[in-house]
């Protein structure tokens, strides 16, 4: 039998930045956090919360969203197995945008001490972050293109390219796995 199958958060790191095995090993850490269940259509964290952890999906899949004055909703990104909920609560004291359970999730809850360990000590992990973040802001870009330009059909056929690529990164949904 060959060694077991890097874990979501491993595969996306990888892809910006060759880890080591003590960054494997790491990272696999920072997924034995402690976990939590939330239920689909639930709020993980709301616009102005206080956030003091840093969470990590698991299993499940969940959205960012801004909520406007008159309730309504626009969804400005989604997350999946592997995904840092959001790196803001390091810098920012209060959530600029909520973050909903699309389906049950199970999110790893990581704490600011263990985070800043992780980013001081581990510099591959740090700078396959960076390019994660890099790469968000160029996905954010493309959706304000949608928003902006393209029609339904073209907003639709982006966003199931974008999640197709995004899944197929973490080993979910390749042919072989069917």
């Amino acid at each position: 039998m060959g060694e077991p199958m890097p874990n979501a958060l491993t595969r996306r790191l990888d892809e910006y930045t060759p880890l080591n095995d003590a960054d494997r090993e790491e990272v696999a850490r920072l997924t034995m956090q402690p976990s939590h269940t939330i239920p689909a259509r639930r709020d993980l964290l709301r616009e102005g919360d206080a956030p003091h952890s840093l969470y990590l999906i698991l299993d499940g899949w969940a959205c960012h969203y801004r909520t406007l004055a008159d309730g309504r909703r626009q969804i400005v990104d989604f997350a999946v197995p592997g995904d840092l909920c959001d790196l803001s609560p390091f810098i920012l004291d209060r959530m600029d945008h909520s973050i909903g359970s699309i389906t049950k999730l199970r999110v790893a809850e990581i704490g600011r001490e263990v985070f800043h360990q992780v980013v001081t000590s581990f510099p591959n992990i740090t700078t396959a972050l960076w390019w994660q973040e890099l790469v968000s802001k160029s996905i954010h870009r493309e959706w304000i293109v949608n928003i902006g330009q393209r029609n339904a059909q073209e907003r639709m056929a982006h966003l199931f390219c974008e999640m197709f690529l995004r899944l197929e990164s973490i080993a979910v949904g390749r042919h072989n796995d069917l």
